[in-house]
């Protein structure tokens, strides 16, 4: 084979390979700009309900009422347990969470939703309805579409955790 056929491959799979990392990395910026906007409009829908975007999450990590440890309930919300705890404790300075007691575990206590709790979690899923409807309206998403996309993140999610761990 002639250097030039060489040059010629060796640039076809270099050419390749970086509009294959261009697609994932413009992947990765829309997810994030989707993320920073998803934020930033369900800030305004929840300022009247006396939680954050960040309360909203560990209230919503809860919302069939199973109890959760703080570190369960991080990893559902994939934030630092040191930043749930600290949410954790703002909710219950408000009334929205209690701990209890864990069995399993002596030094982890099991975050339950209060019954004011339960009640702003009913608001919020008024309005997590709205969000979904501002997102997603005129997309022809159905259920499907949707559960494939989900499937797809997790399995991305799901790589970079051992990633992550290596």
């Amino acid at each position: 084979m002639s250097k030039q056929a060489v040059n010629t491959i060796g640039d076809a799979k270099s050419q390749a390979e970086w509009k294959y990392v261009r697609a994932f990395q413009d992947f990765v910026g829309e997810l994030f700009r989707l993320n920073t906007l998803y934020l930033s409009i369900a800030d305004k829908y929840v300022q009247d309900t006396n939680v954050t975007t960040s309360e909203w999450r560990v209230i919503a990590s809860m919302q069939f009422g199973d109890s959760k440890t703080v570190p369960q309930v991080a990893r559902f919300v994939g934030i630092s347990r040191q930043a749930v705890r600290l949410t954790v404790q703002k909710l219950k300075s408000k009334g929205f969470v209690r701990l209890d007691a864990n069995p399993d575990h002596r030094r982890s206590p099991l975050v339950s939703l209060t019954p004011a709790g339960r009640e702003l979690m009913s608001s919020l899923t008024d309005i997590q309805i709205q969000l979904t409807h501002l997102f997603t309206d005129g997309l022809q998403l159905d259920i499907a579409s949707i559960d494939e996309l989900t499937r797809q993140l997790g399995t991305l999610r799901e790589q970079a955790e051992g990633v992550e761990e290596k």
